[in-house]
């Protein structure tokens, strides 16, 4: 991964921890919340970052927004 693609991969992370806290999404809610958001063309992602995003979100069981976020 070049050095640009961190820089991008590191601020869309930013900006998934902001859009959690905002609407509120505690885990429960985030491998939804996650699908809605690519499936709404809002984040392009190859195919396999696609499921290793939703796969990701399963990850945070059991936490609310703010620990989901800061994760």
């Amino acid at each position: 991964m070049t050095h640009d693609h961190e820089e991008t991969a590191a601020t869309a992370m930013r900006m998934l921890a902001q859009w959690v806290l905002r609407d509120g999404i505690d885990s429960d809610h985030l491998e939804a919340y996650m699908r809605e958001l690519l499936s709404s063309r809002l984040v392009e992602l190859p195919a396999l970052c696609r499921l290793e995003a939703t796969v990701t979100a399963r990850c945070f069981a059991g936490l609310p927004a703010r620990e989901v976020a800061s994760n």
